[in-house]
């Protein structure tokens, strides 16, 4: 991700409609993780702002956005200098936010899409670890966590336009498993972070075993997240019948450990 971190002297007494006036252009800015405008609290001339963008591309993109041109040509009065201006590596996994709201800042449109991925991510990771751990594979776990990895890569290609890299009940290997999901979960984070409601509306079109459908990209990540968890409880299934102990990997599970990345025991191989 890309960071930027400003510090906006402005004109005396001007600070507050300034800010006002910085995210009045914010709504809508694809890429866009976080957009935090802040008064200083010590100096009331002055204006902090606090971005996060899933690269460097999209923030230089949202700059020739009208809403944003206009943003800045009505501000531009009102400063007086640039007192600060810092690039940064965000390490922080937080959903994005949107800020100008009444309350200072509001859940952006995918937020609650990022947070089902990531605990799709951390679930896969937990249970993937979990079979390693078996002195004997149990094949029916893999098969089913092998068929999660599938169904994602194929919806991906059908979002993206292309033909799929794994077949959709792939006969996977726990290192190959760890491979593709480090893969796949880069590739579906990298689609919901930041996604405009423009983006989670746009229609696609795809050819399924049952016919031709068009779906909105929302609608076919909230069918995939749910598809996921549903196989990754056959997998814990299996593990249990095997003898495994059970692996918590509920969304509330995640959510009360503090929404924890992916774990990476899983990498070491089969």
């Amino acid at each position: 991700m890309f960071g930027l971190i400003g510090k906006i002297r402005a004109v005396t007494g001007r600070a507050e409609e300034l800010a006002e006036i910085l995210t009045s252009g914010s709504g809508e800015m694809p890429g866009c993780v976080e957009y935090l405008v802040a008064v200083d609290v010590t100096d009331p001339d002055v204006v902090w702002v606090t971005e996060v963008w899933t690269d460097r591309a999209s923030h230089e993109a949202s700059l020739q956005l009208p809403s944003v041109r206009a943003a800045i040509a009505r501000g531009r009065p009102l400063i007086a200098g640039f007192e600060l201006h810092v690039e940064t590596s965000p390490r922080a996994r937080g959903g994005p936010v949107v800020a100008g709201s009444a309350e200072g800042t509001q859940p952006g449109p995918a937020s609650h899409l990022i947070s089902l991925q990531r605990h799709g991510a951390w679930a896969d990771a937990a249970l993937l670890g979990a079979s390693r751990t078996q002195v004997t594979p149990v094949p029916e776990a893999l098969r089913e966590l092998a068929h999660v990895r599938g169904a994602q890569e194929t919806w991906l290609a059908r979002i993206e336009g292309r033909s799929p890299s794994l077949a959709v009940w792939p006969a996977l290997g726990v290192a190959e498993l760890a491979s593709a999901g480090r893969r796949i979960d880069d590739a579906l984070e990298h689609l919901v972070t930041g996604a405009s409601a423009a983006d989670l509306a746009r229609p696609v079109s795809y050819q399924a075993s049952s016919g031709a459908f068009t779906t909105e990209l929302r609608d076919i990540l909230h069918h995939l997240f749910l598809h996921g968890q549903y196989h990754r409880g056959k997998a814990n299934a299996a593990l249990r019948q095997a003898g495994a102990g059970p692996v918590a990997v509920d969304y509330i599970a995640w959510h009360r450990a503090g929404s924890p990345p992916p774990s990476n025991e899983a990498e070491a191989g089969d």
